[in-house]
């Protein structure tokens, strides 16, 4: 079953703020939850900074079964969104993360199964939560 972003409940967490590594701006860090038709489906962070808003804003995601002890069955993956092109990019996690988690790369997305998975949470975040409202438009 294809899983369409309408489909997709956001759950907002704690916001935080944080200084912009070059500049000492304020970077604002959000975080939450996804939540599908039959359940939990991920969770993410972003930052963006309203002073840079040609960088656009980093999305972090973890899904899959993170109950499970094994490693492959709990995925990290990361995109922007770029306001100029008015879209996402998905990049690579690095593999440093220190979570024990799997973290993948963008060729691991890109042309998958899970690529429209992927896309369909990143739009739901992006349409749903409030953090985001006017800071992209």
């Amino acid at each position: 079953m294809t899983l369409d972003w309408q489909q997709i409940r956001v759950t907002e967490g704690d916001p935080g703020q944080t200084p912009c590594d070059c500049c000492a701006a304020i970077t604002s860090l959000a975080e939450g939850e996804l939540w599908g038709p039959v359940g939990w489906l991920a969770f993410y962070a972003l930052r963006y900074s309203a002073g840079h808003r040609d960088s656009g804003v980093l999305f972090q995601s973890g899904t899959g079964n993170w109950t499970s002890e094994s490693i492959a069955d709990r995925l990290l993956f990361r995109a922007t969104y770029d306001p100029a092109s008015n879209g996402f990019t998905i990049i690579d996690m690095p593999a440093d993360t220190g979570a024990n988690a799997t973290p993948l790369r963008r060729d691991q997305i890109i042309g998958t199964d899970f690529a429209p998975r992927a896309y369909a949470m990143l739009d739901a975040i992006f349409h749903r939560d409030s953090r985001l409202q006017g800071l992209l438009a």
